[in-house]
């Protein structure tokens, strides 16, 4: 971007809808995740490019190995009760 060029603003529906879900969905999640967000009102919430990089850095997980199999075929949580 340049100097006098603004940056882009996603309404919070577009966006929500991009991802796959609900308006209020994605709202809930901004609050309880404490995304960044442009609140021009207390419906009317946008998100510009930077901010929606961020939501996505803040959310993308390492992906772990799946857990092997136990010997006895029992799983960790039923290992933990009969000990």
């Amino acid at each position: 971007m340049t100097a006098d060029q603004p940056e882009r603003l996603t309404k919070a529906s577009d966006l929500a809808a991009q991802w796959d879900m609900t308006e209020s969905e994605l709202k809930r999640r901004a609050r309880r995740h404490g995304w960044p967000v442009v609140r021009f009102s207390r419906t009317d919430w946008r998100f510009t490019d930077q901010q929606i990089k961020q939501i996505v850095s803040i959310m993308t997980t390492q992906a772990r190995a799946p857990e092997r199999p136990s010997p006895t075929g029992q799983s960790k949580l039923s290992r933990a009760r009969s000990r």
